[in-house]
């Protein structure tokens, strides 16, 4: 393939700086967690956690048991979780863990008690640990010790991952994160060294993504566009797919493994192997919302994650051939994919939480940045400061996010603004605060009523 891949001479010092986030990160977890024992699972992570309670606890799948899931009736009158069962796949092994604690332990078994909760929700901040470092080992392939630590410091501690990794770990975006690292990771081994394990690897994270998300079926255009750059490259790419023969069927069947136990669920609750479950929900190809995606005050990613700049900056001048290509494709599309969703602003969240299964690919551009301000001392500090200010911003929003100044779905050009120099609210601002917001239409939104805010386009 023509590859410039290079070996770099490593050194500690990113093996040092994964090491004291991870404990810069559990001595503050509990500070930013928004579950608490009491209330462990809520939204959307109920929804994912649901089959793992139905399934190893109350054998019922069809949910006879409890009222207390977003449940869609399905055409064979069954009730059927609206969420796929990806995150729950990922989750069974620190779920079995607390069940085995909970067991020996005394608690209550019902998959709810302080066990379940702590062994899930510490198992996807153990995730995105191991993502940062497949992450960290993929850029060292490209970049320097110097300019990767500042990467791996600035995706975690500079974007909304912080806050998705240690307030609601178990949305799914820490999972994806790993899942991309991963898949990032062994398809640059596969094209290094050529080994099959790496391609069985990365097209399994493929499969697991596709199962946490179904609109991530595109991510096998990763494996197949990387290293990719002009039209030669192509042809030899698919001639060395073509090369692989039967080992290109095993592949595609390790692809599936995951998405197996989801289509087997379809086919018994639903009749059919294939089934939408949003329903009524749905995407509206004609009026993608990339603006406000980017922009809004609502939930703006280049507002509320505004290190991300940075990336995107990188991707117009990085030199990695064998990733540029596909990271513009991947980026653009995938885009265009969530922009284009009903509820363009994903409901409650900090920021353009959609955009966080992206980072480790952005994560290159971003690298490529870093790079810059290698240069020299005069470079590197102020790189050290840009950096600094980022994960300011980010660790304050955090804050202001689990306070309330930052509304989970209601923001507004004067309410943000309101509470910009704000880390807390006594009862009167809090008052005005609440009179600046505006809670969306959702139900105007089911029906392709976009429901931007015009204090969204005020200049």
């Amino acid at each position: 393939m023509g590859l410039s891949i290079h070996k770099i001479k490593k050194q500690p010092t990113s093996v040092i700086v994964l090491i004291v986030m991870t404990i810069l990160t559990l001595l503050f977890y509990n500070f930013f967690r928004s579950w608490k024992f009491t209330d462990p699972f809520k939204s959307d992570c109920n929804q994912y956690y649901s089959y793992l309670v139905a399934f190893f606890i109350h054998n019922d799948l069809t949910f006879s048991f409890s009222n207390n899931y977003w449940l869609i009736k399905g055409p064979l009158g069954i009730p059927n979780v609206k969420t796929s069962l990806g995150v729950a796949l990922v989750e069974t092994p620190f779920f079995l863990l607390g069940h085995f604690i909970a067991k020996i332990g005394g608690f209550s078994t019902d998959g709810y008690s302080a066990p379940y909760a702590l062994s899930v929700n510490l198992g996807a901040l153990v995730y995105v640990l191991i993502g940062l470092n497949y992450l960290r080992k993929s850029l060292l392939v490209f970049y320097k010790e110097f300019e990767v630590s500042l990467t791996i410091i600035g995706l975690f501690l500079g974007t909304n991952l912080f806050y998705y990794s240690t307030g609601m770990p178990i949305m799914s975006h820490s999972f994806l994160f790993w899942l991309f690292s991963v898949l990032i990771y062994n398809t640059i081994k596969w094209h290094k060294n050529g080994k099959f394990i790496h391609l069985c690897l990365g097209v399994l994270a493929c499969g697991f993504i596709t199962s946490v998300r179904p609109s991530h079926a595109i991510v096998l255009l990763i494996p197949i566009f990387y290293g990719v750059f002009s039209w030669t490259t192509f042809v030899e790419k698919i001639k060395l797919l073509i090369s692989l023969k039967l080992k290109l069927i095993l592949a595609t069947i390790i692809f599936l493994l995951p998405i197996i136990p989801q289509l087997l669920y379809w086919k018994i609750y639903t009749g059919s192997w294939f089934y939408f479950s949003y329903t009524k929900e749905g995407f509206f190809w004609g009026d993608p919302q990339i603006w406000e995606v980017l922009f809004s005050y609502r939930k703006g990613w280049f507002l509320y994650t505004p290190l991300m700049l940075l990336s995107i900056a990188g991707m117009f001048f990085y030199n990695i051939k064998e990733l540029k290509f596909i990271t513009w494709v991947y980026f653009l599309i995938g885009l265009y994919i969530l922009s284009s969703w009903w509820c363009w602003w994903y409901g409650g969240s900090y920021g353009a939480r959609a955009l966080i299964d992206f980072y480790p690919l952005l994560g290159f551009p971003l690298c490529f940045v870093f790079r810059k301000f290698s240069k020299n001392i005069t470079w590197r500090v102020s790189g050290g400061i840009i950096l600094t200010v980022f994960v300011a911003w980010n660790i304050i929003g955090t804050i202001k996010y689990n306070r309330m100044i930052y509304h989970w779905d209601s923001m507004t050009k004067e309410s943000f603004w309101y509470g910009f120099n704000k880390i807390s609210l006594t009862e009167e601002e809090r008052a005005i605060f609440n009179s600046l917001l505006k809670e969306p239409d959702y139900d105007g939104a089911l029906k392709g009523e976009r429901d931007i805010p015009k204090l969204s386009k005020e200049k």
